[in-house]
C-alpha cells in the first residue's frame, strides 16, 4: 500500500511540475492567427509595460536600431502594423507612419540590423510569428527560428535583438491595439 501511494504521488507530483515548469519547447501552431492582421499596435514588455519597442533610423554609432524605451502612445516610433499572410501564418510587421523615408519599413531580420532600406516584406527574414504565452507572445521570426528579445546592451539602451528561444521574461511581449490602418 505505502509502495502504491508512493507512486501516485510521484506520478501527481510530475504532473504538476511539468504543468508548471512546461517542456522547454512553444507550440508553433498555437500563433496567433489573423487576430492582429491591419491593426496598429505598441509591442510591449510583457514584465514591464512601461516599456516598449522603439526604432530608430539605422547608424553606425548606436548598438542597435531597436530599444525598449517608456511607453507612450503617440510616440509614432512605437507604433507597428501587423500584416497577416495566410500562407505562411506569420506577420509582416512595418512602422505606421514612415520616419525617416518616404515609405515604411519593414521589420525584416536577416542576421544583421533590423532595418535595411535594401529589404522589405517578403524577403527572407520579414515573417514573424506570434506564439502564445499567457496573456504574452513570443515574437518569432520565421526564417532564422529566433526570438525578439530585449537586453541591456553596450550603448546603455535596453536593445532589442533576436536570440535562441530560452523561456526569458525578455522574449515575451504583449500587443497592445492602438488603433487600425
Amino acid at each position: 500500500m505505502k509502495k502504491a501511494k508512493l507512486i501516485l504521488s510521484t506520478i501527481v507530483l510530475t504532473s504538476l511540475c511539468s504543468g508548471f515548469l512546461g517542456t522547454g519547447t512553444v507550440d508553433a501552431s498555437e500563433h496567433a492567427r489573423n487576430t492582429y492582421n491591419n491593426k496598429v499596435v505598441s509591442l510591449l514588455a510583457a514584465s514591464d509595460p512601461t516599456l516598449a519597442m522603439t526604432h530608430t533610423e539605422p547608424d553606425p554609432y548606436l548598438w542597435n536600431e531597436l530599444f525598449m524605451e517608456t511607453y507612450a502612445p503617440s510616440n509614432a516610433a512605437q507604433r507597428w502594423v501587423m500584416e497577416y499572410n495566410e500562407n505562411s501564418g506569420g506577420y509582416y510587421i512595418r512602422e505606421e507612419t514612415p520616419l525617416f523615408s518616404s515609405r515604411p519599413f519593414y521589420l525584416v531580420y536577416s542576421g544583421g540590423w533590423f532595418i535595411n532600406p535594401n529589404l522589405s516584406k517578403g524577403d527572407e527574414g520579414s515573417l514573424w510569428q506570434l506564439i502564445p504565452a499567457g496573456n504574452a507572445y513570443f515574437v518569432r521570426n520565421m526564417a532564422r527560428d529566433e526570438y525578439l528579445t530585449w537586453h541591456l546592451g553596450g550603448s546603455g539602451l535596453l536593445d532589442v535583438g533576436v536570440t535562441a528561444f530560452n523561456w526569458d521574461r525578455e522574449q515575451r511581449f504583449t500587443v497592445q491595439v492602438v488603433g487600425e490602418v
